[in-house]
């Protein structure tokens, strides 16, 4: 790339000497008077015996040479550049996957902590603007650099007089811009990432509260408040984009006014011919030098902004450690029975951040392979966090978790797929109702025949049966056009999907109807003793034939034993029973 910049900046001194020459001979032709020619000009005319041809003929030779050196080094900007996008490009994406990646090793408060709409801008346009923005610019500014160095080590020889005087007024002016806007540039850009971020999230709400804003209408609210945002946004848009045209407006007239105070300057001082001489010098290094000199200028200030516009991302960086977690390799296929589908948590209390109650106090389980536990008890008891703690998304302050003798999230990635979980609401993807239940796994690498299977175990056949394109029928995003159940059935085959050994359940049967989760719960009695099944349930009808049902509040265990047992020993616990006709 170095050597493509070098010969780019060479090409263009050479274009700025071609061009001086032609002008003079020009006014030559012209005026029809002799003007002397600049001794260095006329030592590289020499040694090609230029020097000896017609003045018409000079122009000829000269025109063409210049059109020649400019589309070779128009190409070339245009090769270099190309190839520096398409690097930077793939930067920014390795760099996307890499924040991705980093992010999913955290636990989820962590992630919560963060708008849905400021990561998801992290991830995608602020790395873009970190990576394409601001280096990508950088390189453009050491290749602007390069050429003017170029071009001023070759003027200084030609001329050191004008060309002192071009050099010194442009980077003045150049400097004087960048100064006078760099700060307004990022502040701008800290600003427009902010209201992009808060627009997008106010089009989510919106979308997800469409029921709700429509029965109370509120609809103008919201509205209104993305139009205010927006006209924020485009004002701001409008400042950052009139900045180029100032700096643009500022630079020719420094162009203009350089012009009349060197002519001024010679036409007292100086004779004629160097007065046209040094003028056409001036205009031909002005020509570039200045161009160059408002790109650098440019250029800074788009970093500027680009690194206001990328705070969110920055941000993300600095709090993410990318080798904070060691990749763990799973173990082959043939392997897969050394897993042990046992569960065990000892001595786990966990508190919630900027919290100084706990949320789980000194809680002790274990689950033996194939065994049913239910956790009951009443909301906000503890029981969906005992989940999530199992899950590996949180960690406890005190105490430890295992999953087949390993801390969750190893046993996840030494024994892929040998753990499901079935969550209360089940993310339904705008895809297939077969790619949903597929769930990141190609189509080609699993057998139909497994596909079918976990339909039936999750009573969805009739259901697919009676879509327009069966179980190729796409789905809108969140579920648009699928009831809850439908949603939850769909859960459970993709939980089923891999014959799992150990399945986590989250009031996972909430909003299935009386036949349907007859049903489900004759596939998981199927599972008894050769899976491990841990559930959260309130519907006390799923749970009756679990192994051990523990009964927890304030985050603590208050009783466990079958379920007959658990009702003698927590009144509250019967008194829901009964309420159920149990």
């Amino acid at each position: 790339m170095t050597i493509f910049q070098i010969l780019s900046s060479i090409l263009d001194l050479a274009g700025v000497l071609l061009f001086g020459l032609i002008s003079t001979l020009l006014i030559q032709k012209f005026s029809g008077a002799k003007i002397p020619m600049n001794g260095m000009l006329m030592k590289i005319m020499s040694p090609f015996g230029l020097e000896n041809l017609s003045v018409n003929g000079k122009i000829a030779v000269f025109g063409a040479l210049i059109v020649a050196l400019f589309s070779i080094r128009t190409l070339l900007t245009i090769f270099l550049t190309k190839r520096i996008l398409i690097e930077l490009s793939k930067q920014a994406a390795d760099l996307s996957v890499k924040l991705i990646e980093s992010m999913l090793s955290k636990s989820i408060l962590d992630i919560q902590k963060v708008p849905r709409q400021q990561t998801i801008f992290s991830v995608t346009k602020g790395v873009d603007q970190i990576l394409i923005q601001i280096v990508g610019t950088l390189t453009v500014v050491v290749a602007d650099l390069s050429l003017l160095l170029t071009l001023s080590i070759g003027l200084f020889f030609i001329d050191l007089r004008t060309a002192s005087f071009a050099l010194f007024g442009f980077l003045s002016m150049g400097f004087g811009l960048y100064h006078f806007m760099r700060n307004k540039a990022q502040f701008l850009g800290s600003l427009s990432s902010k209201i992009n971020i808060e627009a997008n999230t106010v089009i989510t709400e919106i979308l997800e509260s469409y029921r709700e804003v429509l029965v109370w209408n509120r609809k103008t609210f919201f509205v209104d408040q993305v139009k205010q945002l927006r006209l924020k946004l485009s004002r701001i848009n409008a400042d950052l984009s009139l900045m180029p045209y100032v700096s643009k407006y500022v630079m020719e007239g420094s162009l203009i006014l350089g012009g009349a105070i060197l002519v001024g300057f010679q036409t007292i001082f100086g004779d004629t011919s160097s007065t046209v001489t040094s003028v056409t010098i001036f205009l031909a290094a002005g020509s570039r030098i200045a161009p160059t000199i408002l790109r650098i200028q440019q250029s800074f200030v788009q970093i500027r902004s680009s690194i206001g516009i990328a705070g969110p991302t920055l941000v993300l960086i600095n709090g993410l450690d990318f080798g904070s977690e060691q990749d763990i390799e799973p173990f082959p296929v043939q392997n897969a029975r050394s897993f042990e589908s046992s569960i065990s948590l000892d001595s786990v209390s966990f508190t919630y951040p900027d919290r100084t109650d706990r949320a789980i106090t000194d809680f002790s389980l274990s689950i033996q392979p194939g065994e049913f536990v239910a956790l009951v008890g009443p909301s906000g008891g503890g029981k969906s966090t005992i989940l999530d703690l199992a899950l590996g998304i949180i960690h406890p302050s005190e105490g430890n978790i295992q999953i087949s003798g390993v801390s969750p999230r190893e046993a996840f990635k030494l024994w892929p797929s040998s753990v499901s979980y079935i969550p209360q609401n089940v993310h339904i993807a705008n895809r297939s109702i077969k790619d949903n239940i597929l769930l990141g796994i190609s189509s080609d690498s699993m057998l139909d025949e497994v596909v079918q299977g976990v339909i039936d175990q999750a009573a969805l056949r009739e259901y697919i049966l009676n879509l327009p394109n069966g179980i190729e029928t796409v789905v809108g995003e969140n579920g648009w056009g699928v009831s809850g159940g439908e949603q939850q059935r769909i859960g459970f085959a993709r939980a089923l999907l891999h014959r799992p050994k150990v399945i986590l359940m989250d009031e996972a049967t909430s909003s299935l109807d009386a036949l349907t989760e007859e049903t489900i719960t004759k596939s998981l009695s199927a599972l008894y003793g050769n899976t491990t099944i841990l559930v959260v349930a309130h519907r006390l009808s799923t749970v009756r034939n679990a192994d051990l049902v523990v009964y927890m509040d304030g985050g603590e265990i208050l009783a466990k034993g079958k379920f007959d047992e658990v009702r003698r020993a927590v009144p509250e616990f019967d008194n829901q029973a009964k309420l159920m006709g149990l």
